[in-house]
């Protein structure tokens, strides 16, 4: 008979999967759900952690894997050339089952794969068809960063979590993870790993936990603590406090609304560092410009702050180099202070021109400012009256309960329209990161010049493919992950007539002419194209992110025409 908590937790399953995830089967909701609850605190959004959600056949029983650096997601297609001196990397592998108990089968399947898959000095090819490519591609993404930051000193930490609907693991099984970790400390010795059992109970615990809004701030100064802006002076240990989670990682939430990321080893953070470390008679906020903070509200008792939904809009340079101090330091007699200016605004206009006119100061491009260009909030007001959710600002309706499927966010939209408009599908698979940071690229898909019906055309088409192939119970998401990008390019270049990059022509289409029949037609073109490309022994995932796969893709479509 099944526990309280295993009832309830069943419940909440069942009432989530109707309510914001149907488009997903118990087993898909179940993986997402697990890697949500595991990650809250780094409050990722659904793109990212479908990202590393790599369950199938010839998983090697992992279910998910991510790797971040300084609590900070990495990407396949990043770059972790200017991590900072001492850079932290955590690699996450996930085992989700939906089973009501814990067994010593998973465990025992794990070993050989990380034995398999963490050395520095594996090639993919030396599996063959071991593994399925996304785990290999989330382990070579591991061993990427540690290689490139090999030089900086990194700190590694491996985490293990095992979950199910279970409550407590028997004895036999919690000693089956001393095999695994046997595996991790041959591999890195100095690393520092931990094995947990995530059952019914601790799932329940942290589906409930609430991300905190409300955060509290000591102040020594204030300046106009009446109007909806003040001007503070903070010591910099009570900074740190407003920006660490108890663990004392950094919340990474707050720096969202940020116009760019941490530069790492540059000489602007080498010069703030040495200003830190250098001590003296100079207090620091003489030296340095300070931290604009973004508020829904903010009230003031004492000497202290409550700061509702704070968003750090300038100075996440300042912010990671003090919170790299206090943690490589442990200053105990810190007494300098940091200045910070606190603006109430819930208007979006106001909020935009904020983060603009507080960034124009410093040598930003101008794409960098992408989230508060004009083009983002007509396609959010655009795409909300067809029941779309357009994310400008990381998990705002995510956390607001939307359904999963109706929301939007920048990325998925760059990389509709790259494969429906650029017909660059290869891209869009590869290295969707770089759609957005470098500004060539994203002019290319966000102009003002574009039809604004094009970023609706194109983001229907996407959903449409992506929900054409999740109903093919014979396609895995191996398969459906490596084909959707290009089945969108070849949907879209056969209702347009051709496939060159016409703005006007996609924003034309007529949706009604996406069907299964349509869906179908492009499913058959890529199938066999990716097909033919496979013959020379590469994987599909390879061939998927190739240069070679959009001319044979278009060449295709000109047989398939003739």
């Amino acid at each position: 008979m099944p526990t309280n908590d295993q009832t309830v937790l069943d419940q909440v399953l069942s009432t989530e999967r109707a309510d914001r995830f149907s488009e997903l089967s118990d087993s898909e909701f179940f993986e997402l759900f697990v890697a949500e609850q595991i990650l809250k605190d780094r409050d990722l959004s659904y793109d990212e952690i479908e990202s590393g959600i790599v369950d199938g056949g010839k998983d090697g029983a992992v279910d998910a894997i991510y790797t971040f650096v300084d609590d900070e997601l990495a990407r396949e297609d990043g770059d972790f050339s200017n991590a900072r001196k001492g850079v932290a990397i955590e690699l996450v592998v996930i085992q989700s089952k939906r089973e009501a108990s814990f067994r010593e089968v998973p465990v025992d399947r794990l070993a050989p794969t990380l034995s398999d898959l963490l050395p520095l000095g594996t090639n993919r090819a030396d599996f063959g068809d071991k593994y399925r490519g996304e785990v290999l591609d989330g382990f070579a993404l591991f061993r990427q960063v540690v290689k490139q930051t090999a030089s900086r000193a990194a700190s590694i930490h491996i985490r293990v979590v095992y979950a199910c609907r279970g409550i407590t693991p028997d004895p036999a099984v919690v000693k089956r993870k001393d095999f695994v970790e046997k595996v991790v400390q041959g591999e890195f010795p100095s690393a520092t790993f931990t094995f947990e059992f995530m059952g019914a109970t601790d799932l329940l615990e942290a589906f409930r936990r609430q991300p905190m809004t409300t955060f509290e701030l000591p102040i020594v100064e204030a300046i106009a603590p009446a109007t909806p802006g003040m001007v503070c002076l903070v010591r910099l240990g009570d900074y740190v406090g407003l920006i660490t989670d108890a663990k004392g990682a950094l919340r990474t939430a707050m720096f969202d609304a940020n116009v760019r990321d941490y530069q790492g080893d540059v000489e602007v953070n080498r010069a703030i560092a040495d200003t830190l470390r250098r001590g003296g008679s100079e207090d620091f906020w003489w030296l340095n410009n300070g931290i604009t903070i973004l508020a829904d509200r903010t009230t003031q008792a004492s000497k202290t702050l409550s700061i509702e939904s704070p968003q750090i809009v300038n100075g996440l340079q300042t912010s990671y180099e003090i919170h790299r101090y206090f943690r490589e330091e442990s200053p105990e007699d810190e007494g300098r202070h940091l200045l910070i200016r606190i603006i109430n605004v819930t208007d979006d206009d106001t909020r935009d021109r904020i983060i603009r006119a507080t960034n124009s100061q410093t040598a930003i491009q101008p794409a960098s400012l992408r989230a508060t260009d004009p083009v983002h909030r007509s396609i959010e007001d655009l795409l909300k009256g067809y029941g779309l959710y357009y994310e400008r600002r990381k998990n705002f309706y995510k956390n607001r309960g939307m359904p999963k499927a109706r929301i939007i966010s920048i990325g998925y939209l760059a990389q509709a329209v790259t494969s429906c408009l650029l017909f660059e599908s290869n891209t869009a698979r590869a290295r969707p990161g770089t759609l957005l940071k470098r500004d060539a690229d994203y002019e290319r898909v966000f102009s003002e010049k574009h039809p604004i019906q094009l970023y609706r055309v194109s983001v229907e088409i996407m959903l449409r493919v992506d929900a054409y192939l999740a109903s093919h119970a014979t396609l895995s998401r191996y398969e459906r992950t490596n084909y959707r990008h290009h089945v969108a390019a070849v949907v879209s270049a056969i209702l347009r007539g051709n496939s060159e990059s016409d703005a006007r022509a996609v924003a034309s289409i007529d949706l009604a002419e996406v069907d299964d029949s349509l869906l179908t037609k492009a499913l058959g073109i890529v199938e066999q194209t990716m097909t033919d490309l496979s013959r020379d022994g590469r994987a599909l995932d390879e061939v998927s992110k190739s240069s070679d796969i959009v001319p044979a893709l278009i060449a295709a479509l000109g047989e398939d025409d003739a």
